[in-house]
């Protein structure tokens, strides 16, 4: 009789694939999870093999999960080293006297991070982009402008902000919108002050940047609540944002962030109050946009100031570690840009759809609505994402590309994440979550080699947290 013995260290991994099999099992089954779905799947990207899986065909909402695959594109697509570049001209020349003849002109180039606080220090010499505009002026000696300021903002066309994202995102600083002139992250801090009566409408004492030509209704109450539960109203080019919600009794000074609906106008505002405060003269007080695509081309416009962005792996680094939605949205545009020439969103997805198919990836399984995972119309399947994965591994740089996700137990979304476990530090991933929907998409280094994995899940019936802590037992058996 011939018996087969098997090495032990197969036997001890069959044996532990086998307890992760059976940890997502039990998640699925779970009481709470009837009413909703987990789909799952880990690859291990060495042998090929699938260690565990879970519906790995059913689609499902990606939430944030869903930069990955916009990051991956950007970078292959636009290259590590792309910047995004911010000029400012003139269309006229300085006369004797100090007179510019013509118009300051500001040619947008779709840069998410100009005057963001993270990468304030790495534009020109680390001050306010409007304080470098000024500088930029008083070393050409001008006194006084006889024209406008010209925002071009062509380098996109269409909506700024994707078609399916709801009313009750928008006007709140995580669904800024994607504009071509964006500064401060496109977003503002409303300075809320409540009394100690519950129900008391609150008073609104300040924004921060100024929001000109906007007018705000605050409609906020103070509650006996601990944080904050207050939001806005509004959409990319209105005039009107409502704040609703609550925001704890007694507070002096509490602080909401909103999107600007204008950020060119907000900056035009900036601007000019600086340039009157240091005697320079003679702006118009109208602010252009959408000017033809071709103007500091031409021979009639002198650039002062050139400001560019850092190389596009920092931004998607921080896109990652943050879970950034404006940046994302600026990367599918981009890659418009570079595909079509028009910089749309719309476009922008039939490019990243036709750069899937040239990667090899299944596109019939997945319906993408934006960059960011932040539309509800977003679905995605497991086994799509590891497929992504394990495609982004064979990249050249897929190390920088990894090394800019969270890192389990050390940083970002993560950070919190298999403490003190088998996976702290050896585990990298993007996490999402919008009600109703959470996951975790990335990879697990065990022996010197990579798992890719996916574990996404909606509509069940646990806490934010009781789900999390769920999902947060099957990674660290991943790591075992």
């Amino acid at each position: 009789m011939n018996v087969k013995i098997l090495p032990l260290f197969l036997l001890i991994s069959g044996m532990l694939h086998a307890q992760l099999q059976q940890k997502v099992d039990a998640l699925a089954i779970a009481a709470e999870m009837q009413a909703g779905q987990l789909v799952f799947i880990a690859k291990d990207l060495n042998t090929g093999k699938t260690l565990a899986s879970h519906d790995t065909q059913k689609r499902i909402s990606p939430a944030s999960t869903l930069k990955i695959l916009t990051c991956y594109a950007a970078m292959d697509i636009l290259g590590a080293d792309h910047v995004f570049v911010t000029k400012v001209g003139a269309s006229g020349k300085v006369n004797a006297d100090g007179v510019l003849i013509g118009d300051l002109i500001i040619e947008a180039g779709g840069d998410p991070a100009l005057e963001s606080d993270d990468f304030m220090k790495e534009y020109g010499n680390g001050s306010p982009i409007a304080a470098q505009v000024m500088a930029s002026l008083k070393a050409r000696g001008i006194k006084s402008i006889q024209g406008n300021i010209i925002i071009d903002e062509s380098i996109y066309s269409g909506e700024d902000i994707p078609d399916e994202w709801t009313w009750q995102d928008m006007g709140n600083y995580y669904a800024a919108g994607a504009h071509a002139f964006t500064y401060k992250e496109n977003m503002f801090v409303a300075e809320l002050q409540s009394t100690e009566q519950i129900g008391a409408v609150t008073r609104l004492r300040s924004v921060k940047p100024d929001q000109a030509g906007i007018t705000f209704i605050n409609e906020v109450t103070g509650a006996a609540i601990r944080g904050d539960e207050a939001y806005f109203y509004g959409a990319p080019g209105s005039k009107v944002m409502r704040l609703h919600g609550k925001i704890p009794l007694g507070e002096q000074s509490f602080t909401v962030k909103g999107a600007m609906p204008d950020p060119a106008t907000s900056f035009k505002s900036e601007l000019s109050s600086m340039f009157e405060k240091t005697g320079i003269k003679g702006l118009g007080m109208e602010t252009e946009s959408k000017v033809a695509k071709d103007i500091m081309g031409s021979t009639m416009v002198e650039e002062y100031l050139v400001l560019e962005s850092p190389r596009l792996e920092s931004l998607i680094a921080h896109t990652l570690m943050e879970s950034d939605n404006l940046y994302a949205e600026h990367f599918l545009r981009q890659i418009s840009r570079a595909k079509k020439g028009n910089g749309s969103t719309a476009d922008g997805l039939e490019k990243l759809m036709e750069w899937c198919k040239e990667k090899g990836l299944n596109t019939g399984s997945i319906t993408v609505k934006d960059g960011s995972g932040l539309s509800r119309g977003n679905a995605v399947t497991a086994e799509f994402m590891v497929a992504l994965l394990e495609r982004l591994s064979k990249e050249t740089y897929f190390e920088a590309f990894k090394n800019g996700l969270p890192v389990a137990g050390r940083s970002g979304s993560m950070n919190r994440m298999g403490k003190g476990t088998s996976i702290e530090g050896k585990l990298w991933a993007k996490s999402g979550y919008i009600e109703g929907a959470r996951g975790y998409v990335g990879y697990v280094l065990k022996g010197g080699s990579y798992t890719a994995f996916c574990m996404l899940a909606e509509d069940y019936l646990f806490s934010p947290t009781a789900m999390r802590l769920k999902m947060e037992e099957v990674m660290v058996e991943m790591g075992e």
